[in-house]
């Protein structure tokens, strides 16, 4: 799954959410890094480095265009650079025989998909629009949720999770989950 970097359509919903979630829109609804901005605070993770909620945000969505990034290049090397190279537990994807129970047989799976994937009308990889970004901060993890859509079939969407862990100074993937949303017809 790939998401299209700098894509306009990136929100976040308009809820009250957790302290390590933020709003990234005009309208802030009141939560951290909004309106409320007296109840801005910051994380300390232990023996890590501090973030706000809107730093912890930008992380997030900078995680999300380097992954897709490296999907629209094709690029296998760059992309084992986001993966957690200690702790990866499982990749569950929305096609049918992609999921993976090791980093191995994932980038196995993914240089198959590289070679000889599904690829649009122009050639390149299927792009995605992001809509909902949103993000949460516990015990030195980041949760990066979002629904995905591909630009030539939105709908279903894509409902997608990301569990970062900061490895080496970067955020980088434990875990990646995509379901198309059973909720919206096909």
């Amino acid at each position: 799954m790939a998401v299209m970097p700098n894509s306009p359509t990136a929100t976040v919903g308009h809820q009250a959410h957790p302290i390590a979630t933020h709003c990234h829109s005009d309208r802030c609804c009141g939560c951290i890094g909004g309106a409320a901005s007296s109840e801005r605070r910051e994380f300390q993770r232990e023996g890590q480095s501090v973030q706000t909620p809107s730093q912890l945000h930008q992380s997030g969505l900078e995680f999300l265009r380097a992954y897709n990034q490296c999907f629209y290049d094709k690029d296998l090397v760059a992309l084992k650079g986001l993966y957690s190279s200690t702790s990866f537990t499982v990749f569950w994807d929305n096609h049918p025989n992609c999921d993976s129970n090791t980093l191995d047989d994932h980038f196995e799976k993914l240089s198959t998909f590289f070679s000889k994937g599904k690829l649009t009308e122009s050639g390149s990889v299927e792009p995605l629009l992001i809509e909902e970004l949103q993000t949460r901060a516990s015990s030195g993890m980041l949760l990066v949720t979002a629904i995905l859509r591909y630009q030539s079939a939105p709908i279903p969407g894509v409902r997608s999770s990301f569990v970062l862990v900061e490895e080496d100074g970067r955020w980088k993937a434990l875990h990646i989950h995509h379901s198309f949303d059973p909720n919206e017809p096909a």
